[in-house]
């Protein structure tokens, strides 16, 4: 994930899923030197792994009053859009903060309650996004991060 834009009236942030084409390319060297079944099977997942993983683009563009969410993946690709007015803040979630898993996804509060997360899944990895984070809440004039 990287910050690609910080402007008075636009943020981007973009997630080109660095991190899960390398686990893929590990994936296709096991493959390469087991040439039994299971080393047929991780050079496929290596190679879909490279070629389909979803990469994600979050733009809050305060000029438009628009906060869109694009994401492109092996399955196409999708854009959500939701009025910059209704976003209250960003927050770090925890999958299941009484495990205390170490697993993380960074989602928008809305001004209803609700969260709009920016990735499907929890991963260790976004817990590093928290320059992302503090980004956006200087963006948006949110109090910074404990």
């Amino acid at each position: 994930m990287r910050l690609a834009l910080e402007a008075p009236e636009r943020l981007a942030i973009h997630d080109h899923a660095t991190g899960l084409r390398i686990f893929g390319g590990v994936l296709v060297v096991l493959g390469a030197v087991y040439s039994n079944l299971a080393g047929v099977i991780c050079a496929v997942a290596g190679l879909l792994t490279i070629l389909f993983p979803e990469e994600r683009r979050i733009v809050i563009d305060r000029e438009a009053g628009i906060v869109s969410i694009d994401r492109r993946g092996g399955g196409g690709w999708s854009r959500a859009l939701y009025p910059l007015s209704s976003v209250a803040d960003v927050v770090l979630e925890e999958s299941d903060e009484e495990a205390s898993t170490g697993r993380f996804r960074v989602a928008f509060v809305l001004r209803d309650g609700g969260r709009v997360p920016w990735t499907w899944s929890y991963s260790r990895a976004a817990a590093g996004a928290r320059a992302h984070i503090e980004a956006v809440r200087r963006f948006l004039g949110t109090a910074a991060l404990p």
